[in-house]
């Protein structure tokens, strides 16, 4: 939803406000972020978008998570836009590494028509040998240990992880997020590599703010609830 549908804010305060998740719900998930729970308009611009994410409790090691939910659309949404990149396509990767500069990411995709028009079943195998994802029985991508994934992801130095099971830092309890994200600058949407025109640039000084003013030409695509994530169950099951 726009922020300034919200009660508690108006177009004003998308850039002189407050924006405090705390206030508001009682709690919030991002504490760990020191702009995750708390903004201040004067000090940027207040996102524009509020948007739903759901969590589970760190209650699986080994084993299936099954997801069944249709996907938005939408310009801008991710996923959710149009094209052979968004919701003609479906995308996998896990990502580890020793450090945020020493990293390693192994991915696989899944291309169709629309994986917006319907409810597909989004699937996690995590053993204690390998990672795979599927949707609809098809895989997407599989990723073996081996002897461990410190020796896959041919890091240096110390092994971190050493103490651990040959999955590590895949060997321990894991929660999982459920959420529709909305622009950013983190790299979900190139600068160059989009066939039309962004109303941000990734490293402008305050994107938030571009994306609200070019809401003339995104919010027209944003068509009741074919922009939100719409999730008919969630299962897990232990191995």
């Amino acid at each position: 939803m726009l922020t300034v549908e919200h009660e508690e804010f108006n177009e004003q305060s998308l850039s002189t406000g407050e924006m405090d998740l705390f206030a508001l719900y009682g709690e919030c998930q991002m504490s760990w972020n020191k702009d995750g729970c708390l903004r201040h308009g004067e000090k940027g611009f207040l996102p524009p978008i509020l948007s739903g994410r759901l969590h589970s409790v760190a209650s699986l090691k080994y084993g299936i998570v099954e997801v069944r939910a249709k996907i938005p659309f939408g310009d801008w949404l991710w996923p959710g836009n149009k094209g052979p990149w968004d919701v003609e396509m479906v995308r996998s990767a896990v990502h580890w590494g020793t450090s945020g500069y020493d990293s390693k990411t192994k991915g696989g995709a899944k291309e169709g028509k629309s994986w917006h028009d319907q409810f597909h079943i989004y699937k996690l195998e995590w053993t204690p040998d390998y990672i795979a994802t599927y949707v609809d029985s098809h895989r997407i991508m599989y990723l073996e240990a081996g002897t461990s994934m410190y020796d896959r992801g041919r890091f240096s130095g110390p092994n971190i992880w050493a103490s651990g099971d040959k999955m590590a830092p895949f060997d321990q309890e894991f929660y999982f997020i459920l959420n529709v994200a909305v622009g950013g600058t983190s790299g979900n949407f190139p600068d160059a590599l989009r066939s039309w025109t962004k109303p941000w640039h990734n490293n402008s000084p305050n994107p938030a703010k571009d994306f609200w003013n070019g809401r003339n030409d995104w919010l027209p695509t944003w068509k009741g609830d074919k922009v939100a994530m719409i999730v008919d169950w969630v299962q897990f099951k232990n191995i």
